[in-house]
């Protein structure tokens, strides 16, 4: 079965903008797939964040859940999920493997 690990990476910040401080600009992640410690794949990605004074949050308030509540919005989790796992199948079809020799 394949573990998908969900990681932020780097909240790049303003540290001042439209009166603000500690704006967060972008949001890096990435998504990496494990199966059975043979197969892995990963991808990483950017989101860019605008400033919305009235959904504001503070960068000391903020949590996983918030950050990931943003980048969820904008990108296609299960998507992504099911590209990776393709890449996985695709590891275990056309990964060489040991055979006995043949005049063993």
């Amino acid at each position: 079965m394949i573990q998908f690990n969900w990681c932020i990476d780097s909240l790049p910040v303003y540290v001042a903008k439209d009166g603000k401080t500690n704006v967060v600009s972008e949001i890096n992640w990435h998504c990496d797939a494990v199966e059975d410690n043979a197969f892995f794949d990963s991808l990483r990605g950017t989101i860019v964040l605008e400033l919305d004074p009235i959904s504001f949050v503070a960068y000391d308030q903020l949590t996983q859940d918030i950050v990931w509540g943003w980048v969820y919005s904008k990108i296609n989790k299960k998507a992504i999920e099911q590209n990776l796992r393709l890449a996985i199948d695709a590891q275990k079809v056309s990964k060489p493997v040991n055979l006995s020799l043949p005049w063993a």
